[in-house]
């Protein structure tokens, strides 16, 4: 049986998947701390116990050691607006980790960390534009630490055409475009369209585009220029 439980006891031994050996246990502890943020705690609120609590009960969903993969998106989110990865406290002799990034919590290895691929999270918050956006703010907040060097993986923001890239300009640039798409009345494609920083090729650029991918343009140029020819005759 577990010991007496208090608030968020054990939050690196969760992370690891081996918290007496009872995943309802841990479901318990995950549903205590939605019920704190719930109440409106906020990082000044939440103690190092409880961050790590939420940084751990995040990863669990991620690989769905206790509860749903659909959990993520939403407890990523409470990470970031309570930028739980400043400062938690682990139960090895009362460690405190801090970090300066979300991207220090998604890559380095556990305790300190999580050690997986920030694409990963990004492919299972895809779906969702709100934290895609936010998560793409976060990420920006690139950070080195020299006491860790051997363990830091340096991950580069999306950027382009991303759809992280474009929800993140239109909650900047247009935020009722951005707001559109979360409500689902509109894709990320057509609000960046919409708001002018995306353009749609036209035909003859299509052409061309696809003709710089064909294996031999040259041949390519000479059927069409008889198939021309043809017409007009």
């Amino acid at each position: 049986m577990p010991p007496k439980k208090t608030l968020f006891a054990d939050p690196d031994a969760i992370l690891l998947g081996i918290h007496h050996g009872s995943i309802a246990w841990a479901a318990e502890l995950k549903e205590e701390l939605d019920a704190a943020i719930r109440q409106g705690k906020t990082m000044s609120d939440l103690n190092e116990i409880e961050r790590a609590q939420l940084c751990s009960s995040t990863i669990q969903c991620l690989n769905r050691v206790n509860g749903s993969l659909s959990s993520f998106p939403g407890l990523l989110k409470k990470i970031i607006v309570n930028r739980a990865w400043e400062r938690r406290q682990v139960k090895q002799g009362g460690r405190i980790i801090e970090l300066k990034s979300l991207s220090e919590l998604i890559t380095l290895k556990p305790v300190e960390g999580w050690g997986e691929d920030p694409k990963k999270v990004e492919a299972v918050i895809k779906d969702d534009p709100e934290v895609l956006a936010m998560y793409r703010e976060a990420m920006k907040q690139q950070g080195e630490r020299k006491d860790l060097s051997d363990n830091v993986t340096e991950v580069s923001g999306p950027t382009g055409n991303s759809k992280a890239y474009t929800l993140s300009r239109l909650k900047r640039q247009t935020p009722e475009l951005f707001k559109a798409v979360c409500d689902g009345e509109m894709s990320a494609n057509a609000a960046a369209i919409k708001a002018g920083f995306r353009k749609v090729d036209t035909p003859d650029e299509k052409a061309l585009k696809a003709l710089r991918k064909a294996d031999n343009p040259t041949e390519v140029i000479t059927e069409f220029t008889k198939e021309i020819e043809a017409n007009d005759g």
